[in-house]
């Protein structure tokens, strides 16, 4: 199902759910991770680091399910990640400007709600916990880039799944929920997954400090782009029939129609 609409402030509403659903995720994610992990109260508490790592995961697991079946979920489809938004667009669920406009929004809301949080926890030591890893050594270069790739893909692959038939739509929450759980703990020991560019561009913004920039950009599309390619060349593996993780048809227009009605009872 596209997005489509002749209307363009519908359109417009469209992005602005994009916004509020990528701001709200990474804002409570960030704020999570710079209260366990930046204020001295915590990390000097009973609380070890992993039990602080698990409290952190839970909430952001709990954060993705909320905005995913929210009527933010249902307006924009709650990508909140360029490379996914780039999968819909490779199969032709979202038009060229639309495109351009998630991944603008994503990259803005991403930069305002890190930035946000650096603000309320001025603490250096968490800048590479708000989404902004660490730079590999020479010989993990190509290792932490493949793991972006096939991470990626693996995601695009299992959205395609889960969106390929109405009756399964409604599980594709927990299925983010789920993989975002698998990559955290992946992780904390063998690589820095990031697997969002836009996310890596708001902490590398904020903290200036783009090193390796290529790898957790170009990783995540390069992941995106072999994984559309592959559903395309090989017919066992399903392709979507939509782009929303919580797909309501015309939910937006239908909101907007009751409220007309409403305004004409009054």
């Amino acid at each position: 199902m596209k997005l489509k609409t002749a209307h363009p402030m519908i359109r417009f509403w469209h992005y602005v759910s994009e916004f509020l659903a990528t701001f709200i995720f990474f804002f409570v994610g960030s704020m999570m991770i710079g209260v366990f992990f930046g204020l001295p109260a915590f990390k000097e508490s009973f609380l070890t680091q992993e039990m602080r790592i698990l409290a952190v995961v839970m909430v952001i697991i709990a954060t993705t399910l909320l905005i995913i079946y929210s009527p933010l979920g249902k307006i924009s489809g709650a990508h909140m990640n360029p490379a996914v938004s780039f999968a819909f667009w490779m199969e032709a669920h979202l038009e060229t400007i639309d495109f351009i406009f998630y991944v603008l929004v994503q990259i803005l809301a991403t930069l305002a709600a890190i930035y946000l949080v650096s603000i309320i926890i001025p603490d250096p030591s968490i800048a590479t916990k708000l989404g902004l890893p660490e730079p590999p050594s020479e010989h993990r270069v190509f290792i932490e880039f493949a793991a972006e790739v096939f991470a990626t893909g693996i995601l695009i692959g299992l959205l395609f799944f889960f969106l390929s038939e109405k009756i399964l739509v409604k599980y594709t929450g927990a299925l983010m929920g789920c993989y975002i759980f698998f990559i955290k703990l992946i992780s904390i020991e063998a690589v820095s997954l990031n697997l969002n560019p836009a996310k890596y561009l708001g902490a590398a913004t904020v903290f200036h400090h783009f090193s390796n920039a290529w790898l957790y950009i170009i990783g995540p599309f390069l992941g995106t782009f072999l994984a559309v390619m592959l559903h395309r060349s090989w017919s066992i593996l399903k392709r979507p029939k939509y782009f929303r993780f919580n797909h309501e048809e015309g939910y937006l227009e239908k909101l907007f129609s009751r409220y007309s009605d409403l305004k004409k009872k009054k």
